[in-house]
C-alpha cells in the first residue's frame, strides 16, 4: 500500500519533506532484515553528510561501521518490538531520532519512517540549567552564611545548614515557621519595616539580634532580598551573617580608643608628633630620651635632635616616606639629645592627621644597647661558640639545602649521638613519619618569609625510642639581607607532654578506675545522639548500683573498696564493646552508653551479660564477697531525645530496680 502510494506521489512526497527542518529518511525493510534507503530529504542527506546516491544502498553500504551498527540496532528494535521508538545520540553535537513502522496489508513492516532533529541547543540548555542549579545548590548549602528564603506571609520556606549552628534550632524545626520567631522581641519592629519594604521590591541591609536555642542572643547582619518571578514578587530571600564576634571587637577598639591618649603617654617608646618637622606632641618617655623637661619640645625642629652628618639621610628618608604615602616601615637612623650624646634609634612614621593638619607619627626607640650586642657579636664570634656549646638546648645551624652545617654538643645528651653524627646529614631524617613533611614545609615557609617560625614535633633518639622535641626556627640574614642559614634551637618537652597528656586524663576520667568520668560521658552521649539521628539508629543507656557494696568497706575499709570497684570497672569493660562507654560517675554508680543499637533485646543481651561478669565472687585476702548490681534502662527516642532525659529515665528505672530486690535489670516505662 506505501509502496504503490508512495510510487504515484512520490515527487510531491519529496517536495514536501524537502520543506521540513528535521532530517527525514523512508528506510525500506528487505526480506533479509537490513535496511535500504528509499527516501532521504536534503536535510537528511546534510545531516548524514550522504547524497543522492544512497538510495537504494544499505545502512553498511553508506555510513561508517561503527554507526551503521549502532543505528541499525534500533531499527532492529523497531522490528522486534513493532512500535515506535526514540532514542538520542551524539555524534558533534546531540540529536534525537523517532523511528516509526510502517505496516503492510498483512501487518508486516515493509517500512521505517526515521525522523531525526538536532536537540544540540536545547541538551546545552539543560546542561547550562543544571549546571547553574548546582552552582545555586552550593552557594545555598556551602554558605558559611545563614541563608533562607520567606514568603509573603513572612514563612521560612528554605534554609541552608548554616542556620543550624547559628539558631542551635534543626532545619526541621525551623521549616515553615515564622521568621519572626527567632528575632529577639525588642528588634521585630525593625526587623518588619525592613520586610515590607523588601516586599516593595527595595533591597534591605540591617542589624538585628536573632535568639539561640540555648537563650543567649545572637548579633546578627542581615540583607533581604526581594524575589520577583515574571515580574512578580512572591517573597523575599536572605542571608543572616553573625557579626557577635564583630561587635564584641569593635567594642574593645571603641574602648581602646579612648584609653589610648593614656596609653601613649606612658608609652615605653618615644612618641613625637611633627607637621612640617616641627614637634608638635612628645611623651614623657621622648622628653626622657632627649633628656628634656615636658613641654620643652613642643615647637621645635625635628633636625635639632640630629647630628649634622644625619641630616641627610633623614631627610631622605622623609621624602621616601611621603612618596610612598602610608609606611616605609622600620629604618635605623643617630639622633641626639639635649647634652650632644649619639644615640643609635630605629624609627617607624605613619601619617596622621594632628587638628585638620597632615602631620607625621614617629615612634622611636633606642637600639643602643643592641646595636652594641651586635657589634660584640660580629667582633667576637668565638663567644658564639662557647655559647653554643656550654647551651643545654639542641642547636643546629641548617644550610638552605637543609643540610646540617653545625651542630651543638648538647647533641649528644638530647639525641644520643654526637654532634659530628648529624652534621652533614639532613634533622627531617629523625622526625616522625607524621610531621616530616610538615618540618619541611616550615623549613621552606622561612626560607621564602625570612621570618622565624617554631613547631613541636617527635624525633628519634639514637637509642631507638621517640620523643618529643619543642624547636624554633630563625633566619640569619646576612648584611644585605639575604639568608645564609636557618639557625634550629630546640629542647626536649617530652616531659610537658605528659604532663599535659596527665592532665587531659585528670580531667576527663576518674582517678581510681581510669574510667570516663561524668563530663566525658555526657559529652559522648551528645555525639551519640546527633549520630543516631543522621543514622536512624538507637543509643541505650544503663545505670547501674552496686547492691551490697556498702558491707565492702565497713567491713574490710576503703583500701578493699577501691580494690572492689577497680575490678567491677574492669568487669564492666569486658561487657561490652569497645565502641561502648563504661564512666564511673561517683561511688558505686556507673553508666553504661551503648551505641548503634537496633532494638531492645540487643540491650538485654548486654545487661544479662554484665550481672553474669559482675555477680562472681571477689577475692581479697581470705574474705570472699559476691556483689550484685541493680540496672536501669532507657534507650533513644523511645525513651527521651535528650542526654537529659535518658539519663534520667534510666536513673528512674534504676530506682524501680532497687524497689524490686537486688541483682534485678528494669527498663524505664512512663
Amino acid at each position: 500500500m506505501f509502496d504503490s502510494l508512495f510510487q504515484r506521489n512520490r515527487a510531491e512526497f519529496q517536495v514536501f519533506i524537502n520543506h521540513m527542518n528535521d532530517a527525514i529518511y523512508v528506510m525500506e525493510v528487505t526480506d533479509d532484515g537490513t535496511f535500504k534507503y528509499l527516501v532521504i530529504n536534503e536535510a537528511g542527506m546534510e545531516q548524514a553528510d550522504i547524497g543522492q546516491d544512497a538510495i537504494g544502498k544499505t545502512l553498511e553500504e553508506v555510513l561508517p561501521k561503527e554507526k551503521s551498527t549502532l543505528i541499525e540496532g534500533y531499527y532492529t528494535q523497531v522490528l522486534d518490538k513493532k512500535k515506535p521508538i526514540k532514542y538520542v545520540y551524539k555524534d558533534g553535537g546531540y540529536a534525537e531520532s523517532i523511528l516509526t513502522p510502517i505496516f503492510d496489508s498483512n501487518n508486516n513492516i515493509r517500512h521505517i519512517l526515521s525522523v531525526t532533529r538536532d536537540i544540540t541547543k536545547r541538551k546545552l540548555m539543560e546542561y547550562e540549567l543544571e549546571k547553574n542549579k548546582q552552582i545555586y545548590e552550593s552557594l545555598f548549602q556551602q554558605n558559611t552564611d545563614a541563608v533562607y528564603s520567606i514568603d509573603l506571609e513572612g514563612i521560612l520556606q528554605t534554609v541552608n545548614r548554616a542556620w543550624e549552628s547559628l539558631t542551635g534550632y534543626s532545619i526541621d524545626e525551623i521549616l515553615y515557621t515564622s521568621f519572626s520567631n527567632f528575632i529577639a522581641p525588642e528588634y521585630l519592629e525593625k526587623a518588619f519595616i525592613h520586610y515590607e519594604k523588601s516586599k516593595k521590591g527595595e533591597p534591605q541591609e540591617y542589624e538585628i539580634q536573632l535568639i539561640h536555642k540555648s537563650g543567649y542572643l545572637v548579633d546578627c547582619l542581615v540583607k533581604n532580598i526581594p524575589i520577583f518571578i515574571d515580574g512578580e514578587i512572591i517573597g523575599v530571600y536572605g542571608i543572616a551573617k553573625d557579626i557577635t564576634e564583630e561587635k564584641r571587637i569593635y567594642k574593645a577598639i571603641r574602648e581602646s580608643e579612648e584609653r589610648f591618649s593614656n596609653l601613649l603617654d606612658y608609652s615605653p617608646d618615644a612618641n613625637f608628633i611633627h607637621v612640617d618637622e616641627y614637634i608638635v606632641y612628645a611623651n614623657q618617655a621622648a622628653n626622657k630620651l632627649l633628656g628634656v623637661s615636658e613641654g620643652e619640645l613642643i615647637g621645635k625642629s625635628i633636625f635639632d635632635f640630629y647630628p649634622f652628618k644625619s641630616r641627610g639621610i633623614v631627610v631622605q628618608h622623609l621624602k621616601e616616606f611621603r612618596e610612598n604615602g602610608e609606611s616605609l616601615g622600620l629604618v635605623e637612623e643617630k639622633i641626639i639629645n639635649i647634652n650632644g650624646k649619639e644615640i643609635d634609634v630605629e624609627v617607624s612614621r605613619i601619617q596622621t592627621n594632628y587638628k585638620g593638619k597632615l602631620g607625621i607619627h614617629a615612634v622611636v626607640r633606642n637600639i643602643s644597647e643592641r646595636k652594641r650586642l651586635e657589634k660584640a657579636l660580629k667582633v667576637s664570634e668565638e663567644k658564639y661558640r662557647l655559647i653554643t656549646e656550654s647551651s643545654r638546648d639542641l642547636i643546629q645551624l641548617i644550610g638552605k639545602n637543609r643540610i646540617t652545617v653545625y651542630a651543638s654538643p648538647s647533641h649528644a645528651k638530647i639525641l644520643g649521638h654526637s654532634a659530628e653524627y648529624y652534621v652533614n646529614n639532613k634533622f627531617e631524617d629523625i622526625v616522625y613519619d607524621e610531621s616530616r613533611n610538615e618540618f619541611i614545609q616550615e623549613f621552606q615557609n622561612v626560607l621564602q618569609t625570612h621570618k622565624h617560625s617554631s613547631m613541636e614535633v617527635r624525633v628519634l633518639h639514637g637509642t631507638g625510642h621517640w620523643f618529643w622535641l619543642h624547636f624554633d626556627l630563625i633566619p640569619i640574614l646576612d648584611e644585605d639581607g639575604n639568608l645564609e642559614n636557618i639557625l634550629l634551637v630546640g629542647e626536649d618537652i617530652t616531659d610537658r607532654k605528659k604532663y599535659q597528656e596527665q592532665i587531659h586524663q585528670m580531667a576527663f576520667h576518674d582517678a581510681l578506675t581510669g574510667l570516663p568520668n561524668r563530663r566525658l560521658f555526657n559529652e559522648s552521649i551528645e555525639q551519640s545522639i546527633s549520630l543516631a539521628k543522621r543514622t536512624e539508629t538507637k543509643v541505650a543507656i544503663l545505670y547501674l548500683d552496686c547492691d551490697n557494696f556498702k558491707p565492702v568497706n565497713d567491713k574490710l575499709g576503703h583500701d578493699a573498696g577501691d580494690e572492689f570497684l577497680q575490678i567491677f570497672a574492669k568487669r564492666l569493660k569486658e561487657s561490652v564493646r569497645e565502641c561502648d562507654v563504661v564512666s564511673r560517675i561517683g561511688g558505686d554508680e556507673f553508666v553504661i552508653l551503648l551505641t548503634n543499637i537496633e532494638n531492645k533485646e540487643d540491650v538485654n543481651d548486654v545487661a544479662a551479660r554484665i550481672r553474669q561478669n559482675t555477680i562472681k565472687p571477689w577475692e581479697y585476702k581470705e574474705h570472699s564477697f559476691q556483689v550484685t548490681a541493680s540496672i536501669g534502662l532507657a534507650i533513644y527516642p523511645n525513651d527521651g531525645v535528650s542526654a537529659k532525659a535518658l539519663l534520667n529515665h534510666a536513673d528512674k528505672a534504676l530506682y524501680k530496680a532497687k524497689e524490686k530486690g537486688k541483682n534485678t535489670i528494669e527498663w524505664y516505662s512512663n
